[in-house]
C-alpha cells in the first residue's frame, strides 16, 4: 500500500524527521513517503497528516493539508495545534478551511490535551481525541557512544530566532563549566538551507565561550550529522538542557534529566507527565533566576527522573500501542477511495 505521510518533512528538523521515521517504522510493510507536489495522487493509497504543530488556525496551511488528497482515507494522528497566537485572533475563515478539512478525516488524534480541547471546541472533528507523542514509538537504535569528557557531560539542543537570549546563555555555560561541567552543543535542525539551522548558533556559542576561557571544557557537534546519530549523542548526555521538545523526549526515554528553557505548552506538558515541570521556566527570566533553576536541577533530577522511570516506560507502550491500532485501522479494507 502507498500511504503518503504530511508534515515538515526533508528539512533536517530532528522531531519531524522522527516522526516520518516512526511510521516507516511501523509501517514497514507498505511504502511511506513525505507527500510533495511531485508524488502521484491517483497512486496514493491512504493519507497521513501527522507529526509537529500542523495547525495553524491563524493561517491555514494547504502544505499540510494539500487539496490533491482531500477525497482520499485520511487519518490525523499526533498532531499539536500552536500556542502562540489567542483563539480570539483567529480569523474565523481560517479556521473554518481547517474544520472543512479535518472533519473528513477518519479520525482526528492529538498530540497533548490542550490541542485536543481546542480542537474539539473548534469543532475540526466529531470524534477527537489525544493520544501519546509519537516519538515514544520510535524504535531506537543504541550505538557505542564514548563519553565526551571525564567531567560530567551538559548537552545543550538551542535554537536560531532572534529571541534566542544568546548572552545570558553564554554566562551560563561558563557558569556550569566552572562548576566541573563538560558542555555539548547539539544542533537538532542540521540543513544547511534550513533558516532555523540551529548550527550556527552552536558554533558562535563555543567561539564565544572559548574566547572568554580559552581552555573551556565545550564543544559542538557536527553539522549534518545521521538522526539516529544525533538521538545518540543526546542520550549519552548526563544532562540535557533544551529549548525544544524531542531532545527532550529522546533524553527522558533514556533516563536523563531534562531541564527546559521554554515557553511552550507542550514542552510543559511534556515535563509535567513525568513529574519534571519545576525543572522548567521561561527563557527571558532574568538571568539569575534562571541560574538558580539550573543549579537546582543539577543537584536534585537524577533522583527525581529515577522515579518516574516506570511512568516512561508506560508512555513508550501506550504510544506504541496507540499507532499500531491506527495502522491496523489504516489497513482495514473497508477503507477505500
Amino acid at each position: 500500500m502507498n500511504i503518503g505521510v504530511c508534515g515538515y518533512y526533508g528539512m533536517g528538523n530532528f522531531g519531524d524527521d522522527l516522526f516520518l521515521k516512526t511510521f516507516q517504522q511501523i509501517f514497514s510493510n507498505h511504502i511511506v513517503y513525505p507527500w510533495n507536489s511531485h508524488m502521484d495522487q491517483s497512486k496514493t493509497e491512504r493519507v497521513i497528516i501527522g507529526g509537529g504543530d500542523l495547525i495553524t488556525p491563524y493561517s491555514f496551511h494547504p502544505y499540510y493539508f494539500p487539496q490533491a488528497l482531500e477525497n482520499h482515507p485520511t487519518w490525523v494522528y499526533g498532531v499539536g495545534i500552536v500556542d502562540n497566537y489567542p483563539e480570539e485572533t483567529w480569523p474565523p475563515d481560517q479556521v473554518e478551511k481547517y474544520r472543512s478539512y479535518i472533519s473528513k478525516a477518519k479520525s482526528a488524534s492529538f498530540r497533548d490535551q490542550r490541542s485536543a480541547d481546542i480542537a474539539s471546541k473548534a469543532g475540526f472533528h466529531a470524534k477527537v481525541r489525544k493520544v501519546q507523542d509519537i516519538v515514544f514509538a520510535y524504535s531506537e537504535k543504541h550505538f557505542p557512544i564514548k563519553r565526551f569528557s571525564n567531567r560530567p557531560t551538559i548537552g545543550i539542543c538551542v535554537f536560531s530566532y532572534p529571541s534566542y537570549p544568546f548572552e545570558n546563555m553564554v554566562k551560563l555555560s561558563m557558569h556550569l563549566i566552572q562548576k566541573g561541567y563538560h558542555i555539548v552543543f547539539i544542533p537538532v535542525i542540521n540543513h544547511p538551507s534550513n533558516i532555523y539551522s540551529d548550527f550556527k548558533t552552536c558554533e558562535n556559542m563555543t567561539k564565544s565561550i572559548k574566547e572568554i576561557s580559552p581552555a573551556a571544557s565545550v564543544q559542538t557537534l557536527p553539522l549534518l550529522m545521521d538522526l539516529d546519530l544525533t538521538y545518540n549523542y543526546i542520550q549519552s548526555m548526563d544532562f540535557l538542557i533544551s529549548y525544544k521538545l524531542h531532545p527532550a523526549l529522546v533524553a527522558l526515554r533514556a533516563g536523563k534529566p531534562v531541564f527546559a528553557l521554554s515557553q511552550m505548552s507542550k514542552v510543559s506538558s511534556l515535563l509535567a507527565s513525568f513529574g519534571m515541570d519545576k525543572y522548567m521556566c521561561n527563557y527571558q527570566l532574568p538571568y539569575e533566576e534562571i541560574q538558580a533553576k539550573v543549579d537546582t536541577f543539577l543537584k536534585e533530577s537524577t533522583q527525581v527522573i529515577q522515579k518516574y522511570e516506570p511512568a516512561i516506560r508506560s508512555a513508550e507502550k501506550e504510544s506504541l500501542k496507540q499507532i499500531l491500532a491506527l495502522k491496523k485501522e489504516i489497513e482495514s479494507r473497508k477503507f477505500v477511495k
